[in-house]
Order: C-alpha cells, then structure tokens, then sequence
C-alpha cells in the first residue's frame, strides 16, 4: 500500500497526537439556482416531474388487480317459468383448453306466488382463497305493490332486503364486486329499482352464513353500475344513471363502522350532449379500466345518442379521467359504432392479445327482432390522445339474442414446437346468446368463447387492426361454442365468469416498502492496474501514470459512447419469511425440481400478466443518457444512479413456497409466496471517480497491484457475491507491463468494427461493495403501520430490475499505454481485463430476455506477477518477502500530479511526468483525516449479515453487524499460530459544529470483547488458487442506546502471534503498540508505524434514528419556507499546490420538518451539465428540523490555475438548487 514517511504523517514517533484544528472557512453562498419553497407538508423532494411518477404516491402499482394468471369457468343462473311459479337453475360449465368439458344443472327450487321482477348473477371472491363464488340476486315483488324484497344467494344462505318504491315491470337491478373494504376479499355494491346499496358476506369458516348490509340510498333510474380506482386507492362504487341528464355518479362504501354506502356528490359527471341530442332509453353502460396511461383506473360510458328527431346517431363513447390538476374530465366521442339504435349494449374489457400495455373495450351491440336478430361485438382500443379506434368487428349468427358478455381466460393455450400446451393469459371473451327468440320467449341457450388471436390469413373471420403492435397488425374473434339445452321457458338470464376451481394466482393486500435514497452503478471502467509504493525510505512510483496508461470505452465511429438508463417497473417472486423477528423476502427458486416457488408456466403467465401493467408504467418513464467518453484517471470510474425504490409486497394466496436456502424443506418449513412489484423514482445519473463514492468499495485500489485479484476466480469472488453468476462479456486477453507504447483494445463478445450496443437489466443490487441505501421502511397501504424490516435479510430483492442500462456505440475496453516505464525488466507484470456481469437471476421475472447481462456491466483486471518468469520478478521477490503486511486500503493515501521528478515520477515524453505524491496524515482532524479514509468496511444488518447494499441509518435498538475487508499486501504468509485483531469504534460527530462530540464508542458485540479476533490466516498475494488475498473482520453493533445521533465508524487491526505478542510488520508498516481501552482515534493513529496502513475511518455519516422516527408525520411548513437551502460555502485552503488535497464545504440551513430521505450534495468543478467535473458528493442520511448541517467532501485538483467550484443541494429531487463558492487556486509550482 502507497504509505507514509512519519515526518510527513507527525506521527510514529514520541511526541504524542496533536489536538483538534479545523481550518475551514465558510463564506455566504452566490446563488445560482434559487432553493425551491416547500411544495407540501413532509414534503420529501421525491418524483420533480411528470417523467419520474411516484409509486409509493400511487397507495397500490396494480390498481387493484388481485388476480394473477386468471383460469375462469361460466356459470349460468336461469329463471324459468314452471306453472304458477319460478324455478331457479344453476349452471356450471368449467372450462378447459378454450373449451367447455362438463356442465352441470343444479335446481334451487320454486317460489310459487310471487313476481319476479329481475335478476343478475355474479362471480365474487367471499374467503381468502383462490376459489369464487357465485353470487345470484333476484329482486321480487312479494304482493305489495310499494314493497320490493332483495334476496341474495349463495352456498344456500339467503339474506332479504326490503325497499319501499313504486314497482315496475323492468325495474333495474345491477350488482357488482369488489374488495370496497379493504380486506382482501370481495363484498358487494349493488343497485336494486331506484336504491343503491352495500352487502358483504359473513362467513362460518368456509360457508357465507348470511349477507350483512348497510342501509341503501334512493337515487334515480340506473342503467350501469361498476368499479373503480379513480380517485384514491380504494375502490368506489360508479353508477352510470339515465334521465334528464346523462350523469356518472360516484358512491364510496364506509370501510369502518356502518359500511355504508356513501354518494359523493362532488364527483358527478354530467356528459355534455349536444343541444336537442339524448341517450337511447336503458342504453347507457359503464365500465373501468386503463384504457391509456394515466396511472389509475379511468371510466367508459357507452350509449346509444339519439338527435333531436329521435334518430340514432351510434354508440358514444366518454371517456373519463382527470387532468393535470385532478379535476374530472371527460372526452366525448360521438358515432363511434355507427347504426341504428341498439336494443342493448353490453361492455367488457381486458389485455386481449400480446403486447397490449393497455386495456381494450369491447362492445356488444344487440339490435333486436327489427334488425332480424343482429349482434354485432366490436373492439375498441384508446390512442394516447384519447382517441378511441375501432380495431375490429365480428357478427353472432343472425336471429340471436344476447343475454352476456364478460371478458376472462377460460384455460387458454398456445401449442409449442413440443407439442406442449402453453398457458396463454391474454383474456377471452365469454358470451351467452339465445338462438330461438321469437316471441319473447327464449328456449334454448348457447354459450361461446371468442378470442383474439393472429389472423395469419384466416379469410373465416373478420380481421382486426389491434393497437400497440403497428397499424398493419391483423387479428381476428375467433368463436369457439359449446350448446346448453334448456327445458322450459326462460324469463330471466344471467351469466357470471369466476374461478370456481380455484385455478388461479390471488393476491391480497400489498405491504408496501420503501428503499429511500438507493445508489448503485450502471457502469464501471476500472483503471488499469498500476503501482506505487513506499521502497527504501522513497516514493516510488513505477507505473502510476494515468495521464499516460488509462483505460475508457473505444469507438466504432465518430460517434460518442453513451449509457442510457431507463428505469422500469419489475415484478419477481419471493419467500415471505423472519429473521431474528424481521420481515424478509428471500429468493425462493423457480428452477428447483423439488420446492420450487413457481411453475415455468405459473412464470410465464405472470410475466404475459402482469406485462401490460408494467409497460404502462414504463411508457411514462423518460431515459436517462450520459456520454461515456470520460477515461479513467488514479481510480476507477462509475456512471451510477440514485433512486427511490418503492416495492409492492402482495401475498400469493393459499401459495407456500421452500426458501431458496431449503430447496427441499418440508411442509412445515414452507413459508408464504410473495409477488414482489416494484418502480423507481427520483432517478439521477452521476459519473465520477470511485474515490468520491464511499459506498464503491471493491478490493483493489490505484497504485496498489498486491490489491488486485490474481486469478479469474479470485476476480469473481471480489465482483459478486456468487461466483458462479459471473457472466464474462469478452475474451479474455493478456497484455504486459514493459517499456513499449501501445494502443489496445479488449472487444466485447461478438462485436463488429462499428461498434455495438451491449444492454444489461440492472437489478436492485444486494452487493454490499456496489451500492448503498438510505433510510427504509415498511407499512401496508391500507394504513400507516410501520413494520421491522431486514433489507439484508431480503435477497429476493435481488430479482427486481430497477432499470434497464446500455452502453452504445463501442467496441470495447481501450487500454493506451504512452508512459515511459524505467526498468521494467525487474518489475513487468502482466494484466488480463475483463468485460463482464452478473448471469440474470432465476427468479427475475421482468428481466429482459434479450440483454447482454444482468446488473452492473462493469470491467476488472486480474494481475499475474509471475509472468512469463515463473515467479515474481526482483523488485517484488527484494521488497514483499520479509513477513505479511497486513493493511486497510485507503485510496485518497496518495495522488498524481503532473509537477516533480525523482523516483515518484514516471516520464510521459515531451517534458511532462507523472508524480506520486503523500497526503499528509491529519490525525488531529479525526475524522476529517483524509489519509485514513478507508476502502472495504461494511455496515448491514445482523439478521443477515454482509447482505444487501451498504447500510447508512438505522434505528435505536436494532443489531447491526460492522465488517472490515484485511489484506495482506505482501508475498509472505502469515506464520503458523498468527491471528488477526480488531478494534471497533463509533465516533460521535456534530454536523453542525462539525467536531466529535465524546469519546469514541468501543464497538464491543453484545456481552462479547472489544477486541474481535479472525483466526483464519490472511493468504499473501498468490495464484495458487481462487482464494483472495483479503479476509472479513467483524463485529455486531448494538444501536440500542445511540439513538439521535451522528457516527462515523473506524477500525485498527493488527497482529498476534500465538503467546499473544504483537506481530511486527516488514519495512516500519505496522504499529508500534497494541491498542489499549481508553485510546480515541488521535491516539491510535500515533501507534502507527511511518508506513502503517492499520487504521482506517470509513466516511460517511450514519444516523441513528429515535424510535418511532421514521414513520412519524411532518410538521406543517412554514408559509414560503424553503425545504432546505446551502447559505454558507467554503474550503480549508483556497491555494492549493498541485496533487495537494483539501476539504470543501456546504453548510446546510433546514428548514421547519426533518428531511427523512435524507439529502446529497455534489461538489463539482466547474459548471454542473456544462463540463464540470464531480469530484465529491456528501450523503447526509437524515436531516433535523431547523438545524444547520456543515457537509465536507475532499477535492483533489488535475490541472493548474482557478477552479470555480458550485455546489447542488438535492441533485435530482425538488430541492434541488445550486451555488458557488470562491474559486479554488492550484498553483503548478
């Protein structure tokens, strides 16, 4: 590791540590981008445009689809008229392959001496199950003429519900299901003559005991009733209601207490006819769906306009939804279906063929015994403009009468190359026609299957234009029918499409989890590998010469390289399941043969299911593109995104599932299935080197070539968390360090001279080396409950792809080695990069099949120093045998600057250099000691430690577990016996005064030692196997009594031989003592040897929360507040000498409600989007009410003269604003 003289780090020696300065001096801050005002309470600056929606805003990213891979059957409730009375028939027809395979008739018997004024029937979900029920209502007139009984039906429980109104002969009666109370399971609205009401089930274990109903409201003559997310995540009741004015109204139902139905009388809709024109008497039908992009269910109205003159005019259609205020809107379209007046219209909607984002409408038109028994069914899709287009139109054979139509899947399947059915979830229609009816009086019955599917020349049917696949696309309704006799006159219908097997995937109410402030990389270019090191009391530097040895991404054409990121919705499965009493979701394989969470065709039915949800979330989702021209410098580079990750838990019904861990597990093992969907928001790219990224922590680090895996195995180890996802994109090819210029290209697999474009599905990243998350919660939509919640323990999150990432344009990875290497016989090396990512996920669902890889595309190097020699070279056999190093990684110890000479330089031509020069040890600014900012420690939670992204808040009283990666940088093994030591420690720190504020916390484990010992020996740098060269030290960390504070953690290590004795280190590398109880940083740090790379502080801020505080409610803002605002800036020196290093600053004012979210901001040099460059970025994780925060990021100038550096305050968010700061001066000499 590039190390330290100890007249340069002021310690090693007797002296004793020095006490605590902080130069930094703060100015107020030129505005640049004033501080937006708070837009709302607990406002979190999340989703700043119409391009980034809000998923967690959206209470539930489904709509309310609680069905998933629905199979249907049909069922048929018939009244007939038997002598004086009427008989009730229950018809059962199940389903198969798009086909009936049985029927059944079930009487309920006679209710002689009554009138039967209507009836309807319907499928509902009553028990948490996947099974339906039927649900048949029959309105009778008992013999009063004012007094109308309801009866409801089902599994032989009957409930009757009075009215008092006028009776009629057709009075109305409509019914419609749906979970209006929030509970998982379906209860009914239903509207009965002039009343409207509400009635839910009550349940003796699996049997509905009665029907419980609410008192109903009088309203006026309804023709249509249905249900809708409309306005909130809840549905409400939509009654479609005819008169003197064609009105959608909208009833809500009381979810507590009463459950009554509720008119929400400032949501009605009156249609705006032309003047003198009117709806068709009992034409009017409504009905809900996403029929475009607007993020919620909108509202069809269909009916039959009649002029003045009573002429028909066709169907209208009104479009209902809300503009970009929320105010209700309607588009109206007249003449849609042209033709005369229809003697009923019905409306069904669904996904009807692959590739539709969104839900078409189809129409039945039925025009009666005048037009000889005409039906016509067309398909309606909607245009982005809220057009609608008629795609299709197919006839039901003339001299019928409708009696039904619903949309679901009856079974349907797609024959494969195998000969093995495919399940299809496209939805089909279902239709009951009557095809004797003369007279008004209809004996026989026909029940049919139309569906949609690829014309692919069939002339038999009537082609249709579908939308979302091009306007040339032919499909046609296909009929597939199955007869139904029936003995006796029938004088009431109804058709009801449910699951009455049970065949589908029911989902409940969603839990809802929130990853706040999430970071990962899209790409990663890392810098070739080169050396520098402290030999012989001297800086020497062999082959760190960025300026002339970097790596970046290669051309085909004069065009740029860019990485685009698009971030979409995504959906997988996974195991609901506890650790040490933490929700979790873990993988659970779909691959398994024994235990496996789901079919590959229950997977395949979601992904065609769950598509169109998905891809309508999408479309609304602006990419994010930036140039990827930038070549590496001392570090790698990474183009990486912040988002919010909002995930959607929803429980699978009845469905358990093995643990990926317990592929095997037995039943009682078995924990529930999960479908997890997800979206990110508040998507901001960055690019940068991986110095200014704390959370970038791979096991290697510029100028250190001990650090860099030495096998491909050991490269896939450092890379993923499972080598064996490791997924090579390129060939692999060697090149040597010697004393020859050279312009290399390592291609990506497959690629041409022009050049290609290489995707990848980035997923939310459980790599603890790659990412980082900020605060988290979990509650359910239904409320505000907070819930205890392992994100490490959730390695199903893993499966969720947050975005799809690619790189344009290249050919590869170019390598240009220009710098003039002295000597480079006593120490060539040779490097072998590859071009790589992660192997997709068997349980990513909305992966994309197509793309390159999985995750991050991102490149590594593995170094061999035996070579061609057999063995290291001299210079690595003179200085790296004399015992182990063992060393913390720290990549700020050392920079290159272009002034100097001597054994740091390396000579680039024409006069310039490259030149190593020491960051000055600051043990006296604690945690503001640049030097000892370390690479490779990791904070997660103990349920599952070392998993998930890098934790940076927590809550008083949870467990956390601290790790910190030890190498040994040497070629020496540890002798037998040796063990490794660590210490522990949080340093409490004031962001405001920006200053410990006690003694640091020895980390000490619960009731364990403070000193934490690793007994397996730290392996020296080798290629004998895939084993790396660094091992993990923890530590637990209980957080019980530091709530409401501030930390920074750093650690010590060291060695002991087996009598307990300290292990000296080669070349003064090590410490002088061990570390004693009562020791703080400062002195620890003076224990450091002159080249001691044993002490490390991992900075970055991390925030303990007070219990409670992260679901807690903001306060109001003040009138015109701003939510945050930058009103100080500055630096602990303006005149820097080139490769120096100093620290800039941002005080930070919040304003009058906390910032839970946290808050980032980026130091750039330069102008942001203009050619600045980003050489800091600070993440406060949590942020108090109306304090002043003091963030710090180091600054490291490349070139000589001024830099004006301006500051972003909430990059990406609806905070975000920007100053500038006095310029920075860098003098060459």
């Amino acid at each position: 590791m590039p190390l330290l003289l100890s007249a340069c780090l002021g310690d090693g020696g007797s002296s004793g540590p020095p006490a605590y300065q902080d130069r930094m001096v703060f100015a107020p801050a030129t505005v640049v981008t004033p501080a937006p005002l708070r837009a709302q309470a607990g406002d979190t600056g999340r989703c700043p445009d119409a391009t980034q929606p809000c998923f967690e805003a959206q209470g539930d990213i489904l709509n309310g689809k609680r069905t998933l891979a629905g199979i249907d059957d049909m069922q048929v409730v018939l009244l007939s008229q038997l002598g004086e009375g009427v008989q009730q028939r229950t018809v059962t027809l199940t389903t198969a392959n798009s086909a009936f395979v049985s029927n059944g008739i079930a009487d309920a018997g006679t209710a002689p001496g009554v009138q039967l004024r209507n009836a309807t029937a319907l499928g509902a979900r009553l028990r948490n199950g996947p099974a339906e029920n039927l649900v048949s209502l029959q309105l009778w007139e008992p013999g009063s003429l004012s007094t109308y009984a309801l009866r409801l039906r089902t599994d032989g429980a009957d409930q009757t519900i009075s009215f008092n109104f006028l009776g009629a002969a057709n009075a109305r009666l409509h019914a419609v299901a749906a979970d209006f109370l929030g509970v998982g399971t379906d209860s009914l609205v239903y509207v009965a003559g002039d009343w409207i009401g509400h009635a839910a089930a009550v349940l003796d274990g699996d049997a509905v005991r009665q029907w419980a109903a609410g008192p109903a409201l009088g309203i006026g003559s309804t023709a249509s009733l249905t249900a809708a997310r409309f306005f909130n995540a809840e549905p409400v009741a939509v009654a479609a209601v005819t008169g003197a004015a064609l009105q959608v109204q909208f009833f809500g139902v009381d979810t507590a207490g009463s459950q009554a139905i509720t008119y929400l009388a400032d949501r009605t809709a009156t249609v705006a006819l032309r003047a003198g024109h009117s709806a068709a008497p009992g034409s009017a039908r409504v009905v809900a769906g996403h029929f475009t992009d607007p993020g919620y269910e909108q509202i069809v109205l269909a009916f039959d306009e009649l002029d003045a003159g009573g002429n028909a005019l066709g169907v209208t259609l009104v479009l209902l939804d809300r503009d970009s205020s929320g105010a209700m809107r309607q588009t109206v379209h007249s003449g849609v279906l042209p033709g005369a007046a229809s003697r009923q219209i019905r409306l069904a909607k669904g996904r009807m063929l692959a590739g539709d984002a969104y839900e078409g409408l189809a129409v039945m038109q039925d025009f009666g015994p005048a037009a000889q028994g005409r039906i016509d069914v067309s398909l309606v899709g909607y245009q982005p403009d809220l057009s609608p287009r008629v795609l299709g139109a197919a006839n039901v054979p003339s001299g019928a009468c409708s009696f039904g139509m619903e949309s679901g899947n009856f079974d349907r399947r797609v024959p494969q190359d195998n000969g093995v059915l495919l399940a299809n979830r496209n939805l089909q229609l279902g239709l009951l026609l009557g095809l004797d009816c003369g007279g008004g009086v209809t004996r026989t019955l026909q029940a049919a299957i139309w569906q949609v599917s690829p014309a692919a020349g069939s002339a038999a049917n009537l082609p249709l234009v579908l939308r979302g696949t091009g306007p040339d696309t032919a499909a046609a309704l296909l009929p597939i029918n199955g007869a139904l006799p029936v003995r006796d006159p029938i004088v009431g219908v109804s058709l009801a499409v449910l699951d009455l097997q049970g065949r589908s995937e029911v989902l409940g109410p969603p839990r809802v989890i929130v990853l706040d402030a999430h970071t990962q990389p899209s790409v990663v270019v890392a810098a070739p590998p080169m050396h520098v090191d402290w030999v012989g009391g001297r800086l020497t530097n062999l082959t760190a010469a960025p300026p002339g040895f970097f790596a970046r991404y290669t051309t085909g054409t004069t065009e740029a390289s860019r990485a685009t990121t698009r971030a979409t919705t995504t959906w997988s499965f996974a195991a609901e399941e506890s650790l040490d009493g933490k929700l979790s979701y873990g993988t659970c394989d779909p691959t398994a043969t024994a235990g496996g969470c789901v079919t590959v065709e229950d997977k395949v039915s979601a992904k065609q299911d769950l598509g169109g949800s998905t891809a309508a979330w999408n479309s609304r989702v602006a990419s994010k593109a930036v140039q990827i021209s930038q070549q590496t410098a001392f570090d790698d580079v990474i183009w990486y995104t912040d988002s919010t990750l909002t995930v959607y838990a929803y429980p699978v019904i009845g469905r358990t599932t093995c643990p990926a861990a317990r592929p095997a597990c037995s039943d009682a093992e078995k924990v529930p299935l999960t479908l997890l969907v997800a979206g990110p928001d508040t998507v901001r790219p960055h690019s940068g080197d991986g110095t200014i990224a704390t959370w970038y922590q791979p096991p290697w680090v510029a100028g250190q070539v001990l650090s860099y895996p030495a096998t491909q195995g050991q490269l896939q180890a450092a890379a993923l968390s499972d080598p064996s996802q490791f997924k090579p994109l390129s060939q692999p090819r060697t090149w040597s360090i010697d004393d020859t210029n050279a312009e290399q290209t390592l291609t990506w697999t497959g690629v041409t001279d022009s050049g290609k474009s290489v995707a990848s599905s980035a997923n939310y990243s459980g790599n603890n080396t790659l990412s980082v998350t900020g605060q988290y919660k979990a509650g359910v939509v239904s409320g505000s409950a907070s819930l205890s919640f392992s994100i490490g323990g959730s390695t199903g999150l893993q499966n969720l792809t947050e975005s799809q990432n690619t790189v344009t344009n290249t050919v590869g990875l170019g390598f240009s080695k220009t710098a003039q290497f002295a000597n480079v016989p006593d120490y060539s090396y040779d490097f072998t990069p590859f071009l790589f990512a992660q192997q997709t996920l068997p349980g990513a669902g909305s992966a994309d099949p197509a793309a390159d890889g999985f995750g991050v595309l991102q490149s590594g190097f593995v170094v061999d120093l035996n070579g061609t020699a057999g063995a290291p070279r001299g210079f690595w056999q003179r200085n790296y045998t004399h015992g182990p190093d063992l060393a913390l990684l720290h990549p700020n110890r050392i920079t290159i600057s272009g002034a100097g000479s001597g054994s740091a330089c390396v000579a680039l031509g024409a006069g310039l250099s490259a030149c190593a020069q020491a960051t000055p040890s600051a043990p006296g600014q604690q945690a503001h000691d640049i030097s000892r900012w370390m690479r490779g420690f990791f904070i997660s939670d103990a349920s599952a430690p070392g998993q998930g992204g890098q934790l940076t808040v927590a809550t008083a009283g949870d467990q956390l577990v601290l790790q910190a990666r030890v190498h040994n940088l040497s070629l020496s093994a540890m002798p037998a016996g040796t063990v490794v030591k660590a210490r522990f420690y949080a340093m409490p720190w004031d962001l405001t005064h920006n200053k410990r504020t006690g003694p640091s916390i020895p980390v000490c484990g619960t009731g364990g030692p403070c000193v934490h010992t690793l007994t397996a020996p730290v392996l020296p740098y080798h290629t004998d196997n895939d084993q790396p060269n660094w091992a993990l030290i923890s530590q637990t960390f209980d957080t019980s009594a530091h709530g409401g504070k501030d930390l920074y953690f750093w650690v010590v290590v060291w060695m002991e031989d087996s009598s307990g004795q300290l292990v000296a280190e080669p070349h003064q590398r090590g410490l002088n003592d061990r570390p004693q109880d009562g020791m703080d940083f400062e002195q620890v740090a003076h224990l450091e040897q002159a080249y001691g790379n044993n002490v490390g502080l991992y900075y970055a801020p991390f925030h303990i929360l007070e219990p409670g505080t992260a679901v807690a409610n903001a306060p109001p803002a003040a009138s015109g507040a701003p939510v945050l605002q930058v009103v100080e800036v500055g630096a602990q020196d303006h005149r820097i000498g080139l490769g120096q290093t100093t620290l800039l600053g941002a005080r930070v004012q919040v304003g009058d409600a906390p910032l839970r979210s946290g808050l980032k901001v980026a130091f750039y040099d330069g102008v942001p989007g203009a050619g600045g460059r980003l050489v800091g970025m600070h993440r406060q994780p949590y942020l108090r009410a109306s304090a002043v925060y003091d963030l710090r990021v180091a600054f490291h100038a490349r070139t000589c003269g001024s830099h004006p550096i301006h500051v972003v305050a909430g990059p990406g968010t609806r905070h975000e604003h920007v100053v500038r700061m006095r310029t920075v001066e860098v003098r060459c000499s």
